[in-house]
């Protein structure tokens, strides 16, 4: 099985894919990054080497190839933290990853704007440089518009911005009462990283899918998802 975990740059992706590989037993946590990182460090000083290595289609086929490999190798869930955006390419890397054993779930971290902000504003990626630091906060905020216009036009089935929600509230045994039944997508904690955060998992129906029946180890597709 493949969770491809997709939201904002800085919103808590790997944060998560982290703490459930941690909690569940079996997980592989896959980083497309490094495949990026790879060609990018391979076609320095080359004159096709691209500003963003998601532009280059071979940094598609590698990431595809990549998941479905370690699908076949592990024999267990895969875990994938990473952004697409851009729907087409999100099309071409999902399309073939669809036949996985297992099925396929496409999971949208949702983080609004202020908890986005907040969190970027704390990280620190590279402990002792600041100067490093600082150049991935910037272009995280530089990113953070473009998952606006792909959360508003493609990610969410809706087309629009879903709010922060809180995490229900237990029943009271004194009262009787239970939590409030929803429609809408599941809260979850993320913990961990420099900051504490609740983001919003948020399923893309039809985009993404693979329309088998959803694994034990995440339940309740069809309603949201529980980390």
């Amino acid at each position: 099985m493949i969770v491809w975990l997709n939201g904002p740059f800085g919103g808590g992706k790997t944060t998560l894919a982290a703490g459930l590989s941690r909690a569940l037993p079996g997980v592989t946590v896959a980083e497309p990054e490094a495949v990026g990182d790879l060609l990018r460090s391979t076609l320095a000083g080359h004159a096709l080497r691209p500003k963003d290595y998601q532009d280059l289609p071979l940094w598609r086929q590698l990431t595809g190839a990549f998941v479905a490999g370690l699908v076949r190798h592990t024999v267990g869930p895969v875990i994938v933290p990473m952004a697409v955006l851009n729907p087409a390419y999100a099309e071409e890397i999902f399309t073939p990853l669809r036949q996985a054993d297992g099925g396929f779930h496409h999971l949208v971290v949702h983080a609004t704007p202020a908890a986005l902000q907040e969190r970027i504003a704390a990280s620190r990626e590279f402990p002792g440089d600041e100067a490093r630091s600082e150049a991935v906060r910037a272009y995280r905020r530089r990113r953070a518009a473009d998952y606006e216009q792909a959360a508003a036009g493609w990610m969410h089935a809706d087309g629009r911005r879903h709010r922060h929600q809180r995490p229900h509230r237990r029943a009271d045994p004194r009262r009787g009462s239970r939590p409030p039944a929803t429609s809408g997508p599941r809260a979850a904690p993320i913990t961990g990283g420099t900051t504490g955060m609740t983001v919003t998992i948020h399923p893309v129906p039809g985009f993404g899918h693979s329309g088998r029946r959803p694994s034990p180890i995440c339940p309740g597709r069809a309603r949201g998802a529980r980390s």
